[in-house]
């Protein structure tokens, strides 16, 4: 039953009272591993390397770029010469550069906090910065990270029980 729970309970418990459950797309997360449930599905955050995987480094938890846009339908360029990544949605393009503490969303830059950086090859920008720039919410507890567009799609306090059973499936 490595099927994964998560649909089932927000399904069940959540949803019902925030959307559609049948339209939501959701991405589940947890710092230190290297799977993640895209709507159902387990995957490897990253097939050709297992060692890519969701950390947390001076109090923020980077994510990988290219993983989080491709799962929302975003087409991902690397340009090594001026190490830059470009994303590309329908309705807008996003630019950041390696070690630069901006992020460039249809033309507008807006500051980072801190810059994205490589790690394992891969593009990793912190959580808030990369869900913010695609236009999706963030759920955070204990290591869980839940991308959806659903805002407080579950409470951390309230919905305990929830989270701990959605980190075991991690574990």
């Amino acid at each position: 039953m490595k099927r994964f729970l998560l649909s089932i309970m927000l399904l069940c418990f959540v949803l019902p009272m925030t959307t559609f459950a049948s339209e939501l797309q959701y991405t589940a997360l947890y710092v230190g591993s290297s799977k993640a449930f895209v709507n159902d599905v387990e995957k490897q955050i990253d097939t050709e390397n297992a060692n890519v995987k969701v950390f947390v480094e001076n109090d923020r938890s980077y994510v990988p770029v290219r993983f989080i846009s491709e799962n929302y339908g975003g087409d991902v360029e690397w340009i090594p010469e001026t190490q830059t990544v470009n994303i590309t949605f329908e309705d807008r393009t996003i630019s950041l550069t390696i070690g630069n503490p901006e992020i460039m969303i249809n033309g507008e830059v807006t500051k980072l906090d801190v810059a994205p950086i490589v790690r394992n090859d891969r593009t990793f920008l912190p959580l808030r910065a990369c869900t913010e720039a695609i236009g999706k919410e963030v759920f955070y507890s204990d290591g869980l990270i839940l991308i959806s567009d659903v805002k407080d799609i579950l409470d951390p306090n309230w919905d305990k029980d929830i989270v701990d059973l959605l980190i075991e499936h991690f574990k």
